[in-house]
């Protein structure tokens, strides 16, 4: 996690000193709940039922080293990811899905108001646990979240391959009134024209940073030793 860089410290004279190098790649989790579905077909939304008032957890890196994909597009910025190295899945209790490419798509102003996507690139995302309709053509899953403009001054358009991401997630602390987490699926007819579309909304109740085990396991490791000292020195 580029974000996080551990300086040498000192806990009561112990010298915390950092022994590996620190990646560019930050894990990110994000749970909330699905409320919602819906059906523009109304033709039923039995696929969706089971996750209904179920709780979720995506999970997707954020690589500040991942290329624009959008050169001089105005104030636009498609950031291609591929899993692996990366991670990118939805899970809702034995229900997951997956997909083996996503893309972190980030649009700033003069649109009316800035916003960002994490989603599945692949036409039809990988699932398991969950039945689909016969004929799906498309099945795709992703976050969606409104920020402030401010969050993605980055855009700036200023010449080819110019909007590299900030090395801190852009996303972390703004408010999550306008995100949401979805799963759509569509059917399309012999002439390609829309047959039925299915989709199941989520409330995000939060987006945070996944400690890494490594610098969770020296913090452990510092207050132990500090626990340790204090003991000591009262006995």
């Amino acid at each position: 996690m580029k974000s996080l860089t551990l300086m040498a410290a000192s806990v009561s004279g112990l010298a915390l000193v950092p022994t590996e190098a620190v990646s560019a790649v930050t894990p990110i989790e994000v749970t909330g709940v699905f409320n919602a579905a819906q059906d523009e077909d109304e033709g039923g939304l039995a696929t969706f039922a089971p996750l209904l008032s179920q709780p979720f957890t995506l999970l997707f890196s954020y690589d500040s080293d991942a290329a624009d994909a959008d050169d001089d597009v105005d104030n636009v910025g498609t950031y291609p990811h591929t899993v692996p190295p990366h991670q990118f899945s939805l899970t809702s209790g034995a229900v997951e899905f997956s997909d083996p490419s996503y893309h972190l798509s980030v649009i700033g102003p003069p649109n009316p108001f800035s916003r960002y996507f994490v989603v599945s690139r692949s036409l039809v995302a990988n699932v398991s646990g969950l039945t689909l309709p016969a004929g799906v053509d498309e099945l795709s899953f992703g976050l969606g979240h409104e920020v402030s403009d401010a969050a993605v001054d980055f855009l700036d358009n200023a010449g080819a391959g110019d909007d590299p991401l900030p090395t801190d997630p852009f996303f972390l602390g703004e408010s999550l009134d306008e995100a949401f987490m979805f799963v759509e699926l569509t059917t399309f007819d012999a002439g390609q024209n829309m047959f039925f579309s299915q989709a199941l909304v989520g409330t995000v109740t939060s987006i945070r940073v996944v400690p890494e085990p490594a610098s969770a396991g020296l913090v452990v490791a510092g207050v132990l030793v500090l626990a340790t000292r204090r003991t000591g020195n009262v006995s």
